[in-house]
């Protein structure tokens, strides 16, 4: 008995030695979104977004859709309300909402280039 667990100790010392494996040096943080939705609530029959924009814009726009089966799928959103050369924090509204939870993201139109937000989902 006493041999067993001096053994099971052993191998477990053994396991443990090894670690995780590679160690890489720490990787600097990248560069923050051009635009990032700070706070979603609903209030009153819809729901608000408040938008940080970290450059000028010249189009953004509030997709939103319901929760349903793919919450990370962009093919089914709709635009919700957009304005035009904005810039700092912007505030954007759906004023109907389809769903007790809906997803939203945020397109920043800029030129060329169009920049389009990580998911944020938001429940009644």
């Amino acid at each position: 008995m006493r041999g067993a667990l001096i053994l099971c100790l052993g191998v477990l010392m053994i396991l443990a030695v090894p670690g995780c494996g590679r160690k890489l040096p720490p990787v600097p943080p990248g560069p923050e979104d051009p635009a990032e939705i700070s706070s979603l609530a609903f209030e009153g029959g819809g729901v608000r977004a408040t938008v940080v924009c970290r450059m000028p814009a010249d189009k953004l726009v509030l997709l939103g859709k319901a929760q349903g089966l793919c919450p990370q799928c962009t093919d089914d959103l709709t635009v919700r309300e957009e304005k035009a050369d904005v810039a700092g924090k912007v505030t954007l509204s759906d004023r109907a909402p389809e769903e007790r939870c809906m997803v939203y993201r945020v397109r920043l139109e800029k030129d060329t280039t169009r920049f389009l937000s990580p998911a944020r989902l938001v429940c009644k």
